[in-house]
Formats: structure tokens, sequence, C-alpha cells
């Protein structure tokens, strides 16, 4: 699976911004695909199980953690918002 580094910008801004506010309780997000292929009228979800074992476990490496501080839309996230 591609690392972290891989995702929407936003998505890490938003998550500082939880961070900063305190918000700490249990959280919900929607996985949507925008189009189906033409030719198909329906979507088959496979491996979530797996999907969610790696998110469980997953955290960003040291490099990529000193990476993300040097993000300009992240300067100004709180120094502990980088631990783990």
């Amino acid at each position: 699976m591609p690392g972290g580094l891989s995702t929407d910008l936003y998505e890490l801004t938003m998550a500082a911004g939880y961070h900063a506010a305190g918000a700490t309780a249990k959280a919900s997000f929607e996985l949507f695909v925008r189009e189906l292929p033409a030719t198909r009228g329906y979507l088959v979800a496979a491996g979530l199980e797996q999907a969610i074992a790696y998110l469980e476990t997953w955290r960003y490496t040291p490099d990529e953690i000193a990476y993300l501080r040097t993000v300009p839309a992240l300067q100004g996230a709180d120094s502990t918002f980088f631990d783990d």
C-alpha cells in the first residue's frame, strides 16, 4: 500500500485542525466513487477488513514526519500533532 505522504494535503491540514481543537472522539468518514464505469451498474467493495487492519497499525516514519514539519501548510501545527 502507498505511504501516508500520498494522501491529499487537505486531509493532513484537517487532521492538524482537529488536533488543535482537541477533537479526540471517534469520527466517521465516507468512501465514495464519483462515477461508475459506463458498463457497470454496481460496485463491489472487497478487502475492507485488510484495509482497516492496515490503517489501525500504520504510522508515519521519522523521515516522513521530518518532511511534514517542512510543509508550509503545516507550519502552524502544534508540535504535538507530529507525536505518535
